[in-house]
């Protein structure tokens, strides 16, 4: 086999231990497999013990495929080296289970646990589940909502005056509990408040009635909006109280739009200069409704925030964290700390991230802060990593866990400083896809992705390893030439049935690569059909299943009411529940392979259909089937 065009850039990932690494790679080019060579180089050559080197993956699958995989390559090696690396290995393997091999989760745990005193916590905190903390949020909010309802706070009462629900208020207590790291004194200033609007409102009124009587028709839909406008306005100027005038002016002020026919107008200029009056009154209303909702928002920041501290009173009560505040507790420890961070810069002396691009920012000041020689950096921005201490994979292509707090300019950032003090690389060999694919992937989103700033990276192109094959890697289904006019029901059966033509026509006919470089033809497990939606997944099983064509369904929301399925469920019922004659006479019908006329029969000459009831032995079908369901009653 040829080398893979990268592999100057793999040798240099894996045994170039000098160097601090920064590997891009993108899906199938083997980016574990380096970070295992890496780090098997790093215990060959005896630069640290496996408990002084630390894998962070994203998930515990991911981290116990790893550990797996490192297990195998250690006993490989051991079997093939001699001399003093026998007992580099040897420790390795006795200290493999014992490694930190593992999310970045765990491994913050396992900073807190060892030094809970110095992170300010009960040495036996316990971490709640996802469960645990959502009930431990509900109990909280119930209590700490109703004290403040009682105490009447001022924006509380303007919040629920202007037509905040509580369940509004609720959500955004929680985000700014989920995000109290990023949340600080200050964050969300009270815009300023012109109070333009009621003189442009004025201004604009005046024009506008001027315009009014070129109007010919009053039925006109600008005319129409013009009076319903000066109705508004007159009813809002005349209110008194500023907090009702912000209430009509968030819910009961019409909004502004650009309506009428030229026709209706003489002249039609008059037409066009009411609606441009009223496209820039539009923007008027809406800079004034944003500044209202601003300050109230900037208000219930402030008062919101006092709910984070009532969760973090009630979890000291319990001696608990959640997930999150793992990785707080533990970048604080780090951060503020300088002590402990040398006790830890000086325990982990390697460094190895997996899946960098799903970090988020609490996760980049951890390892930042561990990378360092020395502990003198006070932001993770400053942090000088020791020469060859730091690896890093990732893909920002990749990077899909926004609602999980990853942040691809994090990334880019983190990105940057690597560029300073280590070597950026990429790998570009993919192994596990054909090159057809690989070539009208590259030729699409080499178009599609745009590199902006520090928020899209540019895209990188793969080069196949694979041979490739004859057949064409992407087909274009050629719709019916009506479907415009089709509801979204006869689309998907139109778009099932050319699907599963083309799946008829492929098998046994077209050619794939199996995994031992082989040509043989296509069979129906070759073939998968993914849905970004599972609606309207019955057209595609009755594609599938008039073409006869096997097939299995993973998931959907009509999973259990598929015919496999109910067929299951009579049968569960017939064996629970005797008596249950519909459930068992399916049990005949479904599993049994019975007809209408067999059974028919049996009852027409006295049989039962109670199983119960049925003496034995059994001497026909129907009998068997009685038996047999009998038995698996005594049995449940």
């Amino acid at each position: 086999m040829t080398s893979p065009v990268d592999n100057l850039q793999r040798r240099l990932a894996s045994t170039d231990l000098s160097q601090s690494y920064w590997v891009e790679a993108g899906a199938g080019t083997g980016k574990t497999t380096i970070l295992i060579e890496r780090l098997l180089n790093l215990i060959i050559q005896g630069k640290a013990g496996l408990d002084e080197i630390v894998a962070i993956t994203f998930t515990e699958k991911a981290a116990a495929e790893l550990k797996h995989r490192l297990r195998e390559e250690l006993e490989q090696k051991y079997r093939q080296l001699s001399g003093d690396k026998d007992g580099l290995l040897q420790a390795a393997l006795e200290e493999i289970e014992y490694a930190s091999i593992t999310t970045i989760h765990s491994f913050a745990t396992g900073l807190l646990k060892e030094r809970p005193v110095e992170a300010g916590l009960d040495p036996r905190f316990i971490i709640l589940d996802s469960g645990e903390m959502q009930d431990l949020l509900e109990e909280t909010w119930k209590s700490w909502f109703l004290d403040e309802l009682a105490s009447e706070p001022p924006i509380l009462k303007k919040a629920l005056y202007l037509g905040c629900t509580p369940s509004q208020l609720k959500e955004l207590a929680l985000i700014l509990y989920r995000e109290r790291d990023l949340v600080q004194e200050g964050c969300c200033p009270e815009p300023p408040v012109t109070g333009l609007f009621a003189g442009q409102l004025t201004e604009a009124l005046f024009e506008l009635k001027q315009l009014l009587p070129c109007c010919r028709d009053l039925e006109d839909r600008g005319a129409q909006h013009i009076q319903e406008i000066a109705t508004a306005a007159n009813e809002w100027l005349a209110i008194d109280d500023p907090l009702e005038q912000e209430r009509y002016l968030l819910h009961r002020f019409p909004d502004i739009s650009q309506r009428g026919n030229q026709k209706n107008w003489s002249p039609a200029e008059s037409c066009r200069r009411q609606k441009a009056i009223c496209r820039q009154l539009r923007e008027h209303l809406n800079e004034a409704r944003r500044q209202v909702a601003g300050k109230l928002v900037s208000g219930l920041v402030s008062w919101a925030g006092k709910f984070t501290a009532a969760v973090e009173q009630a979890k000291q009560e319990k001696s608990a964290l959640d997930f999150q505040d793992l990785l707080l507790k533990s970048r604080n420890l780090l951060r503020d700390n300088l002590a402990v961070r040398a006790y830890f810069q000086q325990r982990y002396r390697y460094l190895l991230v997996d899946e960098f691009q799903d970090t988020d920012p609490l996760q980049v000041e951890i390892i930042f802060f561990l990378a360092e020689k020395q502990p003198r950096a006070r932001c993770w921005q400053e942090a000088i990593p020791v020469p060859g201490k730091l690896f890093i994979v990732g893909d920002p292509k990749q990077s899909i866990y926004r609602f999980r707090r990853a942040d691809i300019e994090i990334y880019q950032e983190a990105k940057q400083i690597m560029g300073k003090y280590g070597r950026l690389i990429d790998i570009i060999q993919n192994f596990r896809t054909l090159p057809p694919v690989i070539n009208w992937v590259n030729s699409v989103f080499d178009k599609l992705i745009i590199p902006r700033e520090s928020y899209q990276p540019r895209y990188q192109p793969l080069f196949p390893y694979r041979p490739g094959q004859e057949e064409p890697a992407v087909i274009v289904l050629t719709p019916p030439p009506a479907i415009e006019q089709y509801r979204a029901a006869q689309v998907r059966a139109a778009e099932a049935e050319a699907l599963a033509g083309l799946i008829d026509r492929a098998v046994g006919r077209w050619t794939v690569i199996d995994k031992c470089g082989s040509a043989r033809p296509l069979r129906y497990g070759d073939c998968a059909l993914l849905f970004s939606t599972t609606v309207g997944l019955e057209h595609y099983q009755e594609a599938l299943r008039r073409m006869q064509i096997p097939y299995r369904l993973e998931g959907g929301k009509k999973f259990f009411h598929q015919a496999e399925i109910a067929a299951l469920k009579n049968l569960l019922r017939a064996i629970d529940n005797p008596y249950d004659q519909i459930s068992v006479f399916s049990v005949f019908r479904d599993w049994g392979g019975l007809s209408d006329q067999q059974i028919f029969e049996h009852t027409a000459s006295g049989g039962t259909l109670n199983y119960l009831s049925f003496p034995g032995p059994a001497s026909t079908p129907v009998e068997d089937i009685l038996a047999l369901l009998a038995e698996m009653h005594r049995r449940r």
